[in-house]
């Protein structure tokens, strides 16, 4: 064997090479058998809700009350394709005068689980496909007292105009993924595709304000803003502790069945 061939053969045959065909291995026989026997690759294995979300206590809410369940048309439910969701109105009986826009609260919440490609629909996309233009949007963080922390939360500001007037509602939104809260769908993505869980789940909770009605309207986008604030302060703790699946029993009853496999 020449020079130049046993340097080649050194080269492919040496120590670094196998050590790094030993790491390879090792990850293919570590890693692989999570990787399969946690679903990666697969479908998401499903999360029920501790209870539906249309079992949500509202009779209990201070001077929030219930208004009236929105009916969502099989069209509409159809394209959501929502595992449980609500559409409620709220109406905060503080304001006393029946054409404020804040005394009218939208709560729009849905839930899905298991499966694979989870995509969360948004009020970005819908809003633009009924006629509106966003011409606000912003990532905040409301700080919720009641839950003791600062949720991350998106705020849209839409506009549109007609020959009645000029309409500028504000929608927002949150998800709560996988035990954790992200108000981006790259967060919500990057959580239900981890290769660390065999379960997941998102729930979308959206908030707007405003009448149905053209002499109502919108209030404005910090009006709108405030008001969600003080609305999630009371109904975002029980939707969490009384619906959402617990999270942490899951995690830990899949590491539980990964240890006995093993």
């Amino acid at each position: 064997m020449t020079d130049r061939n046993k340097a080649n053969a050194h080269g492919l045959l040496g120590v670094p090479f196998l050590l790094a065909c030993g790491m390879l291995l090792c990850a293919h026989f570590l890693i692989g058998k999570q990787f399969f026997s946690q679903g990666i690759g697969g479908p998401k294995e499903m999360l029920e809700l501790r209870k539906p979300l249309g079992e949500l206590r509202k009779d209990d809410l201070g001077h929030y009350k219930f208004k009236t369940n929105l009916k969502i048309s099989p069209e509409v439910e159809d394209a959501l394709g929502a595992k449980d969701y609500l559409s409620w109105v709220f109406v905060d009986s503080d304001i006393e005068d029946l054409k404020d826009p804040k005394r009218f609260i939208r709560l729009f919440v849905t839930y899905y689980s298991g499966g694979r490609d989870l995509v969360p629909h948004t009020p970005d996309e819908c809003f633009l496909g009924a006629g509106y233009q966003a011409i606000q949007k912003e990532n905040l963080r409301l700080t919720l007292n009641s839950m003791r922390t600062d949720l991350p939360i998106r705020a849209l500001t839409f506009q549109k105009s007609d020959v009645f007037g000029n309409d500028q509602p504000t929608v927002l939104y949150t998800f709560h993924c996988n035990g954790e809260f992200t108000e981006t769908r790259d967060g919500v993505r990057v959580r239900i595709n981890s290769p660390l869980n065999k379960y997941a789940y998102f729930c979308k909770i959206e908030i707007s304000l405003g009448g149905s009605s053209r002499d109502i309207g919108s209030p404005s986008r910090q009006e709108s803003i405030q008001a969600a604030q003080e609305f999630l302060e009371a109904v975002l703790p029980r939707l969490i502790d009384e619906h959402m699946p617990d999270w942490d029993a899951a995690t830990a009853e899949s590491n539980s069945t990964e240890d006995e496999a093993a």
